[in-house]
């Protein structure tokens, strides 16, 4: 059997603009995403992406934000404040960043599932 490794969890208070929280949250309650498991892979694939570290454009959103609780594992946490410090930016910054491409690849994968289904339903390629 294997030994799997698991990575103790920490709270941390992101502050988010509030159409991307509005954004997460109706999306969970569609049940297309889970919050916190949506945030922790997006922050993953980020810090993965080492082009996009390299060349970190954070973006900082000027619109009204609210809080966002999310528990990540705590070397991911340290990654975010090491990138947030040498940057100069927020974790919260960090984590808008790489929620807006996230978002944008969600919202592409629903519409295309929805035009298909659509186009099935319409051609009468449906299963009972």
């Amino acid at each position: 059997m294997k030994n799997i490794t698991k990575h103790k969890n920490s709270k941390v208070k992101l502050m988010l603009p509030n159409w991307v929280k509005n954004e997460l949250l109706e999306y969970q309650k569609e049940k297309h995403i889970i919050m916190n498991d949506f945030i922790e892979s997006s922050i993953r694939k980020l810090m993965e992406d080492k082009y996009a570290i390299r060349n970190m454009n954070v973006l900082a959103s000027n619109s009204l934000q609210s809080s966002v609780k999310v528990k990540l594992p705590e070397y991911l946490i340290k990654q975010l404040q090491t990138l947030a410090k040498k940057h100069k930016v927020k974790i919260s910054d960090i984590v808008y960043t790489a929620l807006g491409f996230s978002l944008s690849n969600l919202i592409t994968e629903l519409e295309i599932m929805s035009e298909l289904t659509s186009k099935d339903i319409k051609g009468g390629n449906y299963e009972n």
